[in-house]
């Protein structure tokens, strides 16, 4: 899509809204309110603090998503869970700010019904779970391995997911890095990125994966969309698809799930919010 052809469809209108694909590369939206939705739902509690930040925690205490715009650590979403109420999180998931918000829901989504599943799903994926990176290999994504990495292709090759054989401790992986998992999006000056340590459990990220590589169009205005990805981008005026955003909202938190398990693979890793560069990770 070209900078002409959006203006075409949106009439110059930054709220006019459109449904885009790639989804990897059509931004967020403007409210964390898909992602937090699945786990008020689910009988969590909530909180803000002065700044309009939200704290969401699971019944049971040990599971907090944090919807962070106005924080100072890097990431809008941080996402923990810990064995026991107040003790150090056994893994953690950060998302920036133009992570698209569908992925980040579906993985709320899973988390939620893992937590109400009333075992220990939140913590070790079950038997026989859909591997994090299978999702991407099932869509399409190039595969790159070597004694090191393995990374997943976007077809445009914009987005990277690199699962780490060697990722760093565990100060190291709550803290900079390198993670087990990380995805990429993007290049040059801006960059978006979301991580998840290495027991963060496999079918959370699957949902993940699976709802980042799924073709059905988001909804997104204007104003939303990433100018630098228009040429890679196709869109739809909303009136013209209006059953494209109950699919995608249908298809994102169960694809996960269908998918065949599979043997594990040879890596061994395994409010608006302000855009946040590379300049700050």
């Amino acid at each position: 899509m070209t900078p002409e052809e959006l203006d075409a469809l949106t009439a110059h209108d930054d709220l006019e809204e459109l449904f885009v694909s790639p989804r990897h590369l059509a931004g967020s939206r403007a409210d964390g309110d898909e992602a937090i939705k699945p786990l008020l739902d689910a009988g969590w509690s909530h909180r803000y603090d002065d700044l309009g930040n939200v704290y969401v925690d699971s019944p049971c205490m040990r599971v907090r998503v944090a919807f962070t715009p106005e924080g100072e650590d890097i990431g809008l979403w941080h996402v923990t869970a810990a064995t026991l109420p107040m003790h150090l999180p056994r893994w953690k998931m950060v998302a920036d700010a133009r992570v698209p918000v569908e992925a980040v829901a579906a993985f709320t989504t899973a988390l939620a019904a893992s937590v109400a599943a009333d075992g220990e799903e939140f913590l070790v994926a079950p038997l026989g779970a859909t591997p994090g990176w299978y999702p991407l290999s099932e869509a399409g994504w190039r595969e790159r391995i070597d004694d090191a990495l393995a990374e997943f292709v976007s077809p445009e090759g914009l987005a990277h997911l690199v699962c780490n054989r060697s990722p760093s401790s565990y100060a190291g992986e709550m803290s900079s890095g390198p993670h087990a998992w990380d995805l990429e999006i993007g290049g040059g000056r801006y960059r978006d990125h979301a991580t998840f340590t290495s027991d963060t459990p496999a079918h959370l990220i699957a949902a993940f994966t699976t709802a980042l590589a799924d073709p059905t169009p988001v909804p997104r205005t204007r104003r939303e969309l990433p100018k630098e990805y228009l040429r890679h981008l196709t869109a739809t005026p909303a009136g013209h698809a209006p059953a494209r955003a109950n699919a995608a909202a249908s298809r994102t938190t169960t694809n996960a799930r269908a998918a065949p398990p599979v043997a594990a693979h040879p890596t061994g890793a395994v409010a608006a919010a302000p855009h946040r560069t590379t300049a700050k990770r």
